[in-house]
């Protein structure tokens, strides 16, 4: 068996859906503002002009730029390597998730936290001395329910757990997962919603955790494809984005993900080393804006 092959059995078994990012995705500069409506102001690219006409949508209506988001703390929370606490990890999210929509003109007002065990519907099946995973496998009816909180109609639930279950055994590394898109709820629906899912450690080992850093860039890169967003690249190489200023790696297979143009890319499908400062690309800003602008939320 080739030393390539092996890489790749490796890596489909290590990843599905761990995160990837690394540095600022931007277009070239023509007359100091790209085609997107960008301009560089102090090395860093900022959204300065964007017009969504009201009357191509379909309600005639914009909902505005900005959202709100909920930190629901599942079961114990268990810390992070670097020993923050979960009202710190809230505004570490908070400032990461602004770093990579403030460039579109977008922002997410609060991360509010809310423990599972306080829910009037479903409190009681938490605790918060027994730690809480997530099934990718099954929808798990019990967590859509931590969605839809009564109160908090209009806002992004990020649901952090202990752990993923992904059925791969005692190797499996995912670090989050969301639909693509989401469905935030609303006050005038039936029951009905998608969550970001979100964990503090691994399942390997009971004490192999990440940090409050790792945990941040995972949610904006699940925070992507609930936004509607995919990967740059997918595992395998076989399928891409459709978007023109982000690029693919069809040749990931043969030459690993070292070769990949993509691979600083936030919604690149694996987690990368230097990921702290990654936004979205301005085609990848422009899905999010749109879906902010088409989406009911507070």
């Amino acid at each position: 068996m080739s030393v390539k092959l092996l890489k790749w059995i490796e890596l489909f078994f290590l990843c599905m859906l761990v995160v990837g990012c690394s540095q600022t995705v931007s277009n070239p500069i023509k007359d100091d503002m790209d085609e997107n409506g960008f301009a560089l102001v102090d090395g860093d690219w900022e959204f300065s002009d964007w017009t969504l006409n009201p009357e191509d949508l379909p309600d005639k209506k914009m909902y505005p730029m900005e959202f709100n988001a909920n930190l629901i703390v599942a079961g114990a929370y268990m810390g992070t390597t670097d020993g923050v606490t979960i009202y710190e990890l809230a505004e570490k999210i908070k400032s990461r998730i602004n770093r990579a929509l403030n460039p579109g003109g977008m922002a997410v007002r609060e991360v509010n936290v809310l423990y599972a065990k306080d829910h009037p519907i479903v409190g009681g099946r938490f605790s918060d001395t027994e730690i809480a995973e997530h099934d990718m496998l099954s929808p798990d009816r019990l967590m859509d329910t931590l969605a839809l909180w009564p109160g908090h109609a209009g806002e992004v639930s990020i649901i952090l757990g202990h752990y993923i279950y992904d059925g791969m055994g005692e190797e499996g590394v995912e670090v989050g997962f969301s639909p693509c898109p989401g469905r935030i709820y609303g006050e005038d629906d039936e029951g009905e919603a998608d969550y970001i899912a979100i964990v503090s450690h691994g399942k390997r080992e009971a004490k192999r955790g990440y940090t409050s850093t790792q945990i941040a860039n995972v949610t904006v890169h699940e925070l992507g494809h609930f936004f509607g967003l995919m990967h740059t690249t997918e595992i395998g190489g076989m399928e891409f984005d459709e978007y023109e200023d982000t690029p693919a790696c069809p040749k990931m297979l043969l030459d690993g993900i070292d070769e990949c143009a993509d691979r600083n890319y936030i919604m690149f499908p694996l987690e990368q080393n230097d990921w702290a400062y990654s936004t979205f690309s301005p085609q990848e800003t422009d899905v999010i804006r749109m879906y902010l602008a088409t989406m009911p939320h507070k």
